[in-house]
């Protein structure tokens, strides 16, 4: 398994940080743009880019936050 895979599955469905991560896995930091999954903007949770939506300002909400607050 590649570094970025174990940083993705480790990220998934937590609020920690990229760098908290690697730290812990003691990986480099990969680029964000290489990476499957990103933050929701509004509560911080790492989810498959591909589940994400954007809201109004462009930033990626997931869709409990959707649900909640709208677009």
């Amino acid at each position: 398994m590649s570094s970025i895979d174990r940083v993705e599955r480790t990220l998934l469905k937590t609020r920690k940080t990229l760098f908290e991560v690697c730290r812990d896995l003691d990986v480099e930091i990969p680029d964000r743009d290489d990476l499957v999954v990103d933050q929701c903007s509004h509560c911080g949770t790492w989810n498959y880019k591909y589940k994400l939506n954007e809201d109004l300002d462009g930033n990626p909400i997931c869709n409990y936050c959707e649900d909640l607050v709208g677009r």
